[in-house]
């Protein structure tokens, strides 16, 4: 059976690569009609409306161009981000309302509630029947996101781990919003004096406020603005891992942290 099965990987690879590398007079190119190994129907997709959904990391400076990916948003500016096909049309039904447009849409929640919101995208263009004989040109597909409060963001949290220096001991580092800028007070997301604390993000039992540079569900980027003992740098938590990773300089010194939520 093994045989079997290695013969067959054999053929396979013989019939992708349609070429031997030997052979320097042979092209080896499967978009090239004049090669062996052309085939007409590489890199072409069936008719497919899959999108993503991401979220804008901040709404100013050089991180306004990042949109990070996941279907739990805190708000602001959201991105739907299907896959470009040539000659498609693109119908998107956000909500309450339908837009024709192209692979990639740009909208701004505003005061939208915290709640699960279904959206969907269908693509229309000519089937390539050649390649694809069952495609009819018509494909439908729907996701949520779901709205969330700032103050319910997955980064925020108790995490113990290590750090890349003292590998060999177990520290414990936390994220906290608080509706004080001052203090850590029980978190008010309407506030408009709220800030994020660090603890022991220096490994002496530190509590510091950090300015925010981005920040979405699972992503937040930190800056120092010049402050001593102020963290500078980024915080990713995985939810799907349990994984936690944060790259940061406090003053001269760096700090590389891995570990995993538990409160």
């Amino acid at each position: 059976m093994k045989q079997v099965f290695f013969y067959s990987m054999v053929f396979l690879f013989v019939v992708v690569t349609g070429c031997k590398e030997d052979d320097e007079d042979q092209c080896c190119d499967p978009t090239n009609p004049e090669c062996a190994n052309y085939d007409p129907c590489f890199g072409k997709e069936e008719t497919t409306a899959f999108f993503t959904i991401a979220q804008q990391y901040w709404p100013i400076g050089e991180n306004s161009d990042i949109f990070i990916e996941d279907d739990i948003v805190t708000g602001g500016k959201i991105k739907f981000s299907a896959i470009p096909q040539e000659g498609a049309t693109y119908t998107w039904i956000l909500g309450a309302d339908t837009i024709e447009g192209g692979p990639e849409i740009i909208r701004t929640l505003g005061e939208v509630p915290d709640g699960t919101y279904l959206n969907s995208l269908v693509v229309t263009k000519e089937p390539d029947i050649l390649c694809f004989p069952s495609d009819d040109g018509v494909a439908e597909f729907s996701r949520s996101f779901t709205k969330i409060d700032g103050c319910d963001v997955a980064f925020l949290g108790l995490y113990k781990g290590t750090f890349a220096s003292i590998p060999e001991d177990s520290v414990e580092i936390e994220l906290v919003s608080s509706s004080s800028v001052n203090s850590i007070e029980p978190c008010d997301q309407p506030s408009n004096t709220g800030a994020i604390f660090s603890i022991n993000f220096g490994i002496e039992e530190d509590t510091t406020r950090l300015y925010s540079n981005g920040a979405v569900n699972s992503q937040f980027s930190f800056l120092s603005l010049g402050t001593l003992g102020t963290a500078e740098g980024e915080f990713i938590y995985n939810s799907s891992l349990d994984k936690a990773t944060a790259e940061y300089q406090i003053d001269d010194t760096n700090y590389s942290f891995t570990g995993r939520k538990i409160q």
